[in-house]
């Protein structure tokens, strides 16, 4: 998990949701819920994040608000992000469905902020603002963050997650 990136180097561990849906999700596939494993899944991680990543700048994020709740309430050390897609593929919870329902979600469990997907804030660019007042890290992710113009419209967000890091470098240092 660690021993091949330099300490100096920080990193978001997101963890991963596809062996434990959202309850809605888990409802709409006729799959058990698992809260139990989930707990376990959440123990056994933070227990080597502790081992092996003491000395990093972790950030932790998950789509999972049930993750981000339980990320949020076995640790305090290492901020959490709850990951969202509002706007782009229907949901059944609540928490999952704006850019205003992530942040109450967010605020309400002491998380530290929001990663939503990009074309939320390239579509309107206000709501970047929106998201900052907040008081909660902001930061967003997907293709059109790959894309410099788009990119750029959103550089007042706190951290924007891109895939070609070469030409996001490039572009933010020629303007």
């Amino acid at each position: 998990m660690f021993p091949n990136f330099e300490e100096r180097c920080a990193r978001n561990l997101t963890c991963a949701t596809k062996e434990y849906p959202m309850l809605w999700e888990a409802e709409d596939r006729n799959m058990k819920t698992c809260a139990l494993k989930l707990n376990a899944f959440i123990d056994t991680t933070l227990d080597k994040i502790y081992r092996l990543g003491a000395k990093r700048s972790i950030t932790l994020s998950s789509f999972s608000p049930e993750i981000c709740i339980l990320l949020s309430i076995k640790q305090q050390g290492y901020p959490v992000l709850f990951i969202n897609k509002a706007g782009s593929v229907p949901t059944g919870d609540v928490r999952a469905s704006s850019l205003q329902q992530a942040i109450r979600f967010a605020k309400s469990w002491n998380l530290a902020g929001i990663v939503m997907l990009s074309d939320v804030f390239v579509m309107c660019p206000r709501l970047v603002q929106y998201a900052k007042r907040s008081g909660l890290v902001c930061g967003s992710y997907g293709n059109l963050n790959d894309d410099p113009k788009y990119a750029k419209v959103q550089q007042c967000i706190f951290m924007v997650i891109v895939d070609i890091c070469w030409l996001m470098l490039e572009c933010l240092d020629s303007s």
